[in-house]
């Protein structure tokens, strides 16, 4: 675990672990004397991906404080992504031989361009590996920070964040005429630009700012004796963060963006992180277990969910 803030590794994996939850949330439906238990529990469990949005900002700032190579910067994203990526693609067309997409749709799938821009945002169809809508908005941000990066490394978290605002200002004002933070909006555009325009246009890529100023607070944090205080505050400030995100979470109907469940998930991040830095915190394998196979988890549980019902129709017990 060296070098590694196990508060971001776990929130990953809890992250994974909630988005997973949410999408199985109406097995648990129809089940119990309380028919709509799954929606009660999990149906706001979909913050798993603004949180995870932010922990790549914040993982991006940090793992580049010593190394701003560009060969070493790409590998890395790389070897991260697309090998698990692939394997899950090519696992879900093995599995639907016999009623395989356009391949238009498979060719954008691995490309990582969403299957409809004239469809509801900011899934914009989805990809054919149901979760990877999001891979799209990471794959971007990427290129802008590296782009960020090439031209200060001391000042990449404020370029980039300037950029990615900037972008998101300029597209949706140009095209639209409005600046909105509702992540289903539509941008009045619908030329061949789209698969850059609109997600860039999409609130969710400000979350990705969320998580480099986190990232930035956390590394400038001081830690000696005259910040004493500071400590026992963020023993509060964590739990307050936490019953915010539950509250929030609980009612079920608020949605994905900065000014809506990233709000609480920005509070819970940064009180983590910070309460790391000033507490520390132990190794849990359960926690580790799930960080360790968040990425995995969070590309095939929807690949497994599809083949669920067709068990249950197997093997009756299962219901």
């Amino acid at each position: 675990m060296k070098n590694k803030l196990l508060s971001i590794h776990y929130l990953r994996g809890l992250a994974a672990l909630f988005v997973v939850l949410f999408h199985y949330r109406r097995t648990l439906n129809d089940v119990y004397v309380q028919k709509d238990l799954g929606d009660i529990f999990f149906n706001g469990a979909f913050f798993g991906v603004d949180l995870f949005f932010m922990i790549s900002g914040f993982v991006m700032v940090y793992s580049t404080k010593s190394d701003s190579r560009i060969i070493s910067f790409v590998l890395k994203r790389f070897f991260k992504i697309y090998p698990v990526y692939i394997f899950c693609l090519l696992s879900w067309l093995a599995l639907h031989l016999s009623n395989l997409p356009p391949l238009i749709d498979i060719v954008k799938s691995i490309s990582f361009i969403h299957l409809n821009y004239n469809s509801t945002a900011p899934w914009f169809g989805g990809s054919i590996v149901g979760t990877a809508w999001t891979l799209t908005y990471e794959i971007l941000f990427y290129i802008i920070f590296l782009v960020a990066m090439q031209l200060s490394q001391k000042h990449r978290t404020l370029i980039c964040s300037i950029l990615i605002a900037s972008i998101f200002v300029l597209v949706n004002y140009y095209f639209s005429g409005n600046i909105g933070f509702g992540t289903h909006g539509k941008l009045n555009y619908q030329g061949t630009a789209s698969f850059i325009l609109k997600p860039l246009a999409s609130p969710l890529m400000l979350e990705f700012i969320y998580g480099m100023i986190t990232c930035e607070i956390y590394l400038k944090l001081n830690t000696e004796e005259t910040y004493k205080n500071a400590s026992d505050i963020s023993r509060v400030f964590l739990l307050s963060s936490l019953a915010i995100m539950a509250l929030m979470v609980s009612k079920g109907n608020i949605d994905h963006g900065p000014m809506n469940i990233g709000i609480p998930c920005l509070l819970v991040l940064l009180s983590a992180v910070i309460y790391e830095k000033y507490f520390g915190l132990k190794e849990r394998k359960t926690l580790q277990f799930f960080a360790d196979i968040s990425y995995p988890l969070y590309l095939v549980h929807l690949l497994v969910s599809s083949y669920m019902y067709e068990i249950k129709n197997l093997f009756p017990f299962y219901a």
